[in-house]
Protein backbone atom coordinates (compact mmCIF):
# COMPACT_ATOMS: atom_id res chain seq x y z
CA UNK A 1 0.00 0.00 0.00
CA UNK A 2 1.64 3.21 -1.17
CA UNK A 3 0.69 6.64 -0.07
CA UNK A 4 0.67 9.49 -2.57
CA UNK A 5 2.20 12.32 -0.56
CA UNK A 6 3.32 15.57 -2.20
CA UNK A 7 6.25 15.97 0.19
CA UNK A 8 7.49 12.41 -0.17
CA UNK A 9 9.39 13.29 -3.35
CA UNK A 10 11.12 16.23 -1.72
CA UNK A 11 12.75 14.14 1.00
CA UNK A 12 13.42 10.97 -0.99
CA UNK A 13 16.85 10.36 -2.47
CA UNK A 14 18.55 12.78 -0.04
CA UNK A 15 21.93 12.50 1.63
CA UNK A 16 23.25 13.61 4.99
CA UNK A 17 24.43 16.91 3.43
CA UNK A 18 20.84 17.86 2.63
CA UNK A 19 19.70 17.19 6.17
CA UNK A 20 22.61 19.14 7.66
CA UNK A 21 21.58 22.07 5.45
CA UNK A 22 18.01 21.63 6.62
CA UNK A 23 19.22 21.85 10.23
CA UNK A 24 21.07 25.03 9.22
CA UNK A 25 17.84 26.50 7.87
CA UNK A 26 15.95 25.61 11.03
CA UNK A 27 18.77 27.09 13.12
CA UNK A 28 18.46 30.28 11.07
CA UNK A 29 14.77 30.46 12.00
CA UNK A 30 15.68 29.92 15.66
CA UNK A 31 18.36 32.63 15.33
CA UNK A 32 15.79 35.06 13.97
CA UNK A 33 13.39 34.34 16.82
CA UNK A 34 16.05 34.78 19.50
CA UNK A 35 17.39 37.89 17.76
CA UNK A 36 13.91 39.45 17.79
CA UNK A 37 13.63 38.59 21.48
CA UNK A 38 17.05 40.23 22.05
CA UNK A 39 15.93 43.34 20.16
CA UNK A 40 12.80 43.56 22.29
CA UNK A 41 14.73 43.02 25.55
CA UNK A 42 17.42 45.56 24.72
CA UNK A 43 14.99 48.22 23.54
CA UNK A 44 17.25 48.98 20.58
CA UNK A 45 15.17 47.15 18.03
CA UNK A 46 16.61 45.05 15.24
CA UNK A 47 18.96 45.67 12.35
CA UNK A 48 18.00 44.89 8.78
CA UNK A 49 21.65 43.90 8.21
CA UNK A 50 20.98 40.92 10.46
CA UNK A 51 17.35 40.11 9.68
CA UNK A 52 17.60 40.16 5.88
CA UNK A 53 20.64 37.83 5.62
CA UNK A 54 19.01 35.34 8.00
CA UNK A 55 15.80 35.46 5.95
CA UNK A 56 17.89 34.90 2.82
CA UNK A 57 19.44 31.83 4.46
CA UNK A 58 15.97 30.45 5.16
CA UNK A 59 14.90 31.21 1.58
CA UNK A 60 18.03 29.53 0.19
CA UNK A 61 17.35 26.41 2.23
CA UNK A 62 13.75 26.34 1.00
CA UNK A 63 15.03 26.61 -2.58
CA UNK A 64 17.35 23.65 -1.99
CA UNK A 65 14.26 21.53 -1.33
CA UNK A 66 13.50 21.79 -5.04
CA UNK A 67 16.78 22.75 -6.75
CA UNK A 68 20.26 21.33 -6.20
CA UNK A 69 22.57 24.22 -7.06
CA UNK A 70 26.16 24.83 -5.95
CA UNK A 71 25.72 28.61 -6.07
CA UNK A 72 22.89 28.46 -3.54
CA UNK A 73 25.03 26.22 -1.34
CA UNK A 74 27.80 28.86 -1.42
CA UNK A 75 25.41 31.81 -1.05
CA UNK A 76 23.79 30.68 2.21
CA UNK A 77 26.95 30.59 4.39
CA UNK A 78 28.15 33.88 2.88
CA UNK A 79 25.04 35.80 3.86
CA UNK A 80 24.94 34.05 7.23
CA UNK A 81 28.46 35.36 7.86
CA UNK A 82 27.21 38.87 7.07
CA UNK A 83 24.57 38.48 9.80
CA UNK A 84 27.07 37.13 12.34
CA UNK A 85 29.67 39.83 11.64
CA UNK A 86 27.10 42.60 11.80
CA UNK A 87 25.72 41.31 15.09
CA UNK A 88 29.21 41.15 16.61
CA UNK A 89 29.92 44.68 15.35
CA UNK A 90 26.65 45.93 16.85
CA UNK A 91 27.48 44.23 20.16
CA UNK A 92 31.17 45.11 20.37
CA UNK A 93 30.83 47.61 23.24
CA UNK A 94 29.02 45.09 25.40
CA UNK A 95 31.51 42.34 24.48
CA UNK A 96 34.48 44.55 25.34
CA UNK A 97 32.80 45.65 28.55
CA UNK A 98 32.16 42.05 29.54
CA UNK A 99 35.65 40.74 28.84
CA UNK A 100 37.50 43.74 30.32
CA UNK A 101 35.03 44.43 33.14
CA UNK A 102 34.16 47.93 31.85
CA UNK A 103 30.72 49.46 32.00
CA UNK A 104 31.25 52.59 29.93
CA UNK A 105 29.26 52.05 26.74
CA UNK A 106 27.75 48.56 26.61
CA UNK A 107 24.91 47.05 28.57
CA UNK A 108 26.30 44.05 30.42
CA UNK A 109 22.82 42.80 31.28
CA UNK A 110 22.38 41.95 27.56
CA UNK A 111 25.38 39.61 27.52
CA UNK A 112 23.32 36.39 27.91
CA UNK A 113 21.16 37.42 24.95
CA UNK A 114 24.23 38.30 22.89
CA UNK A 115 25.77 34.93 23.67
CA UNK A 116 22.57 33.10 22.67
CA UNK A 117 22.30 34.93 19.36
CA UNK A 118 26.00 34.48 18.56
CA UNK A 119 25.91 30.76 19.33
CA UNK A 120 22.76 30.17 17.27
CA UNK A 121 24.07 32.07 14.25
CA UNK A 122 27.42 30.27 14.60
CA UNK A 123 25.63 26.89 14.63
CA UNK A 124 23.70 27.98 11.55
CA UNK A 125 26.91 29.02 9.83
CA UNK A 126 28.71 25.80 10.71
CA UNK A 127 25.86 23.63 9.44
CA UNK A 128 25.68 25.62 6.20
CA UNK A 129 29.44 25.40 5.60
CA UNK A 130 29.51 21.65 6.20
CA UNK A 131 26.43 21.18 4.03
CA UNK A 132 27.93 23.26 1.21
CA UNK A 133 30.74 20.72 0.75
CA UNK A 134 28.47 17.69 0.73
CA UNK A 135 26.17 16.18 -1.88
CA UNK A 136 22.48 16.85 -1.47
CA UNK A 137 21.10 13.99 -3.59
CA UNK A 138 21.99 10.34 -3.87
CA UNK A 139 23.59 9.39 -7.16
Amino acid sequence: MTKNNAFAGIFSNRTVGFYIGLVGGLAAIASLIVYFMYGNASGDGTSLWIVIPLLLVVAAQVITLFVDNDWIAAFAPAVCMVALCRFVIDSVYTLVGYFFNLTMFGDLSMMPWIAKVCVLIAITLLALIVSAFMRKRKA
